[in-house]
C-alpha cells in the first residue's frame, strides 16, 4: 500500500460505518421482539444491544474529538453554521442511548416481556434520529472533511475508536462492515487500512462475525430481515 497519509482526505469510507449503523439498528427492534419470554437469548441480545450503543458513541466521540477541532480551525466560516445543529443531534441521540443501555440492562436481568418492549421500544426511538443525523453528516460535514483534512488526519478519526473495542469485537465490527461494503468501498478500506491489519480482518472476520449471529439469533431463529441503505 502507497504511502498517502499527506493526500487529501477521501471520506467516502465512513459511508461503510453509516450503512453498517443503519443496518445493525435497524435490525434491532425484530430482533429484541423475536426473542422468547425467559429466553437464556435475551442477555445475548441485549449485550448485543448495548454494543450497538458503544459503537455509535464511539463514532461520535472521534467525531467531537478528533474531527471536529480540525474542521473548527480550517474552516469555521463553512462549520459554524452547522455546529448547533449537529450538537443538537449528538445529546439527543446520546440521550436516547442512554435510556438503550439502561432498558438493555434491565431486559438482561429478568428476560421478562415487559422490559423487552421497552428496550424495543427504546431501539425504535433511536432510529429516525440517527438516521437524520446520518444523512446531516454525509451531506454536510464529510465534503469538508475532503477539502480540508489529510488523508492521515481522517485515518485518525477511525483509529480512535478501536482501543475502545476489546480484542474479539475488532473482527466482529470489521465484520459487520464488510457486510455491508461495496465493491469500490471494499477497495476503499483496502487502500485507507495498513495492509497487515486489513488482510487479518479479511481473513478473520467473516468468521467472527457468523459465530456471533449464530449465538445472537440462535441456531433455529431465521435473521431479520435488513434495513437501510447498504449500497
Amino acid at each position: 500500500m502507497a504511502d498517502q497519509t499527506a493526500a487529501p482526505a477521501d471520506s467516502r469510507d465512513m459511508y461503510v460505518v453509516h450503512n453498517m449503523l443503519r443496518r445493525a439498528f435497524g435490525e434491532l427492534p425484530a430482533l429484541i421482539r423475536g426473542v422468547e419470554d425467559g429466553a437464556e437469548r435475551a442477555g445475548t441480545v441485549a449485550d448485543h444491544a448495548r454494543l450497538l450503543v458503544a459503537i455509535l458513541s464511539t463514532h461520535h466521540e472521534a467525531e467531537d474529538s478528533v474531527l471536529w477541532p480540525k474542521l473548527m480551525e480550517r474552516c469555521p466560516g463553512e462549520l459554524t453554521p452547522m455546529v448547533a445543529a449537529m450538537e443538537q443531534q449528538h445529546q439527543r441521540l446520546h440521550s436516547l442511548l442512554d435510556s438503550m443501555t439502561e432498558r438493555a440492562e434491565k431486559y438482561a436481568a429478568t428476560g421478562e416481556a415487559a422490559e423487552r418492549e421497552e428496550l424495543a421500544r427504546s431501539a425504535d426511538d433511536v432510529l429516525d434520529p440517527m438516521n437524520e443525523h446520518l444523512a446531516a453528516e454525509e451531506r454536510d460535514i464529510l465534503p469538508l472533511v475532503d477539502r480540508y483534512c489529510t488523508n492521515a488526519e481522517w485515518a485518525s478519526v477511525g483509529e480512535h475508536g478501536l482501543p475502545r473495542l476489546t480484542p474479539a469485537q475488532v473482527p466482529l465490527v470489521f465484520g459487520m462492515m464488510f457486510r455491508v461494503a461495496t465493491e469500490g468501498q471494499h477497495a476503499l478500506l483496502a487502500e485507507n487500512i495498513p495492509d497487515e491489519v486489513f488482510s487479518q480482518m479479511v481473513e478473520v472476520a467473516p468468521g467472527a462475525l457468523e459465530a456471533y449471529e449464530r449465538a445472537l439469533h440462535g441456531t433455529d431463529q431465521p435473521r431479520p430481515p435488513a434495513v437501510g441503505r447498504v449500497g
